[in-house]
C-alpha cells in the first residue's frame, strides 16, 4: 500500500461529505493529493507507519494463502487458461484491391504542399486546412469535381474487382484466417 492511501481515504471521505456532500471523488482526490504533497515528513510519518503495518499484514496473509490448496488450484487453473488463450491473427490485406481515390481536400492539400515546400508536415497540414476554409465554393468545386469523377471511376473498378477470381481467392483466404 502507498503511504498516502490511508490518509487520503480518511481525509477525502471527510472532505467529500463536508464540502461536496459526497459528490465528485476526483475533485476531492486532487485536493487531497495536493495537501499530501505539501505535508511535512513529520506529518506524513504516522500515515506511512500505518501503511507499512498494513503492508506487512497483507504480505503475511498472502504468504499463508500461497501455502493453501486453494492457491495451488488457482495457479493450476490460471496456467491451463493461459495455454488455451491464443492471440487473434490480423486479417490479411488484399494486395489486389483497388485503392480508393483521395478526397477534394486532399487533392487541394497536395497542390498546396507543392506550392509551399518549406512547410513541415504538421505546419503544411494546418496551413492547407486554413487555406481550404478560405477557398470559395467555385475554387473548391474544381477539386471536388475531380474527386467525384475519380470516385465514380473507382466504384466501377471496385465492382469489376469484386467479380474477379482474385477477389474470390482473397475471400477464401479471409475465411481461413478466421
Amino acid at each position: 500500500p502507498i503511504p498516502c492511501v490511508p490518509w487520503q481515504s480518511q481525509t477525502s471521505g471527510q472532505y467529500q461529505r463536508r464540502v461536496h456532500g459526497g459528490r465528485r471523488v476526483s475533485v476531492a482526490s486532487k485536493i487531497c493529493g495536493e495537501r499530501w504533497r505539501n505535508m511535512s515528513e513529520e506529518e506524513k510519518r504516522p500515515w506511512q507507519e500505518q501503511s507499512s503495518r498494513e503492508f506487512e499484514v497483507y504480505n503475511k496473509k498472502m504468504e499463508d494463502y500461497k501455502q493453501t490448496e486453494a492457491y495451488r488450484k488457482f495457479s493450476k487453473l490460471k496456467l491451463e487458461n493461459k495455454a488455451f488463450k491464443t492471440k487473434k491473427m490480423k486479417a490479411p490485406k488484399d494486395k489486389n484491391k483497388p485503392k480508393a481515390p483521395t478526397s477534394g481536400f486532399f487533392r487541394f492539400a497536395a497542390v498546396f504542399r507543392k506550392a509551399n515546400p518549406n512547410l513541415g508536415l504538421a505546419e503544411g497540414g494546418k496551413a492547407a486546412g486554413a487555406a481550404w476554409k478560405e477557398l470559395g465554393e467555385t475554387q473548391k468545386k474544381k477539386y471536388l469535381d475531380e474527386a467525384a469523377a475519380a470516385k465514380a471511376k473507382f466504384q466501377k473498378v471496385k465492382a469489376a474487382y469484386e467479380k474477379s477470381e482474385n477477389y474470390a481467392k482473397f475471400q477464401e483466404k479471409l475465411q481461413d484466417a478466421r
